[in-house]
């Protein structure tokens, strides 16, 4: 029951009053400048299945919890924040144990993402979660700190987020057994004594992931060859793959079709978006020809050459 038919069917008679406090599961969304104050005390929050919250300028998460308490949502399945504010205190999340979808779109000023990342994973919700997304838009330069020695229960991951990342980070992927969708980006590069290195090595993970059939990623400081021997090595069920760099050494077709012939053999769906500088002629550093052969054609590619954008895609 979502909260239009909420209030719509609420106060009609008792039996509807019955039906929506007693009986029905509900999916309540206050992300659009609604009023929380139009639930009644009563209100049955065991019902509630699924719940979407946002700070806007008539809504307080904030005030939502003083009403209703974090804790108290018990059987929730499904929680998505928006605008999350470092004020907002989500730390009573870890007791809900029925918790399977955490979406969480913070505030710029929010500088808490990688502790929450940090709760999440090294806390009891790792083993709870199918889908954890974290987004935010500003940059965050704490490296995100992990320690899961056990099994993860996500199979959709989103880290929509500017941080910086290391090792630690992606030896997390050794442990999502059922992992199904990655979204991560940007890949930023650490400086440690004033040399820069990349943040990442793909190399660390010591299985392939077989479930993986949808990777999305924006690459800042990893290299063709690094994602190249990834992606040969740990991802043969690959279906999606979806690539943003800066990176012009992308751009070569014929790389990209040996690498699909001989290891992304169930690939069904590529996009690569290259964003390059105004100062440079998209000719000087892309051959078109190796985007021609048989291969590119025969899955009726589209390339597109925007103001300082390559994108090509199948």
């Amino acid at each position: 029951m979502y909260l239009t038919f909420f209030l719509a069917f609420s106060g009609l008679n008792s039996l509807f009053n019955d039906l929506l406090y007693r009986s029905t599961n509900l999916h309540l969304n206050f992300t659009r400048n609604c009023n929380y104050h139009i639930l009644p005390i009563s209100l049955n929050v065991n019902r509630l299945r699924s719940l979407k919250l946002s700070n806007t300028f008539l809504f307080s998460i904030e005030n939502f919890f003083r009403q209703y308490p974090l804790e108290s949502f018990e059987q929730l399945r499904s929680f998505t924040l928006m605008r999350l504010r470092i004020k907002d205190n989500i730390d009573n999340i870890v007791k809900l144990e029925h918790l399977s979808s955490l979406i969480l779109y913070l505030d710029d000023d929010n500088s808490n993402g990688h502790k929450i990342f940090e709760q999440v994973f090294n806390g009891p919700l790792s083993s709870r979660l199918k889908r954890f997304e974290l987004h935010q838009s500003s940059i965050n330069k704490t490296p995100v700190k992990v320690r899961c020695q056990h099994g993860l229960s996500i199979e959709h991951l989103c880290f929509n987020t500017q941080f910086q990342y290391n090792n630690n980070f992606i030896q997390l992927l050794s442990f999502m057994p059922r992992i199904k969708s990655i979204t991560i980006g940007p890949l930023w590069i650490q400086q440690k004594d004033d040399n820069i290195s990349p943040a990442i090595d793909f190399q660390i993970i010591p299985t392939s992931i077989p479930t993986l059939f949808y990777l999305n990623l924006t690459l800042s400081s990893v290299k063709f060859s690094h994602l190249e021997a990834f992606l040969s090595k740990y991802t043969p069920n690959l279906k999606y793959l979806l690539i943003k760099t800066t990176d012009n050494n992308f751009a070569n077709g014929e790389k990209w079709e040996i690498l699909f012939h001989t290891s992304l053999t169930r690939l069904k769906h590529f996009y690569l978006e290259i964003t390059y500088s105004i100062y440079y002629s998209i000719d000087s550093f892309i051959d078109m020809t190796k985007f021609q052969t048989n291969y590119w054609l025969d899955r009726n590619i589209v390339i597109n050459k925007l103001n300082n954008q390559f994108i090509v895609k199948f």
